[in-house]
């Protein structure tokens, strides 16, 4: 399981949320080796027409580039789980990169890089 930090900006953050970013965000690492680590922010948006909305950021390092995502929402947990879907989204468009090039060099190993 990754290494998941939470933090909030001004927001009051209840036990059960923290809990379920940790979970939802620290199985990103089953879709692709080299994820090293997640920040998730909680926020208020900073938009005035989203005023009362929920921003949910997050941030994971994969072999040394760093792939974000964030939405913002009325519901925190429903902010949560579009940010989750959008990361694991751009996860697997690097890891296809990544297996392209590997490809490309010769290295691809079908029953080793499942």
């Amino acid at each position: 399981m990754l290494d998941v930090e939470v933090k909030n900006h001004g927001y009051e953050l209840s036990d059960e949320l923290r809990k379920k970013a940790i979970e939802k965000f620290g199985e990103l690492d089953t879709y692709m080796q080299g994820l090293s680590s997640v920040l998730v922010s909680f926020s208020w948006s900073k938009d005035k027409e989203k005023e009362g909305y929920t921003s949910v950021k997050a941030e994971v390092r994969v072999n040394g580039k760093t792939i974000d995502g964030s939405t913002e929402e009325q519901d925190a947990e429903t902010a949560l789980d579009e940010t989750q879907r959008k990361l694991k989204k751009q996860i697997e468009k690097e890891k296809g990169k990544e297996l392209d090039k590997r490809d490309q060099r010769g290295q691809w190993d079908p029953v080793r890089n499942k």
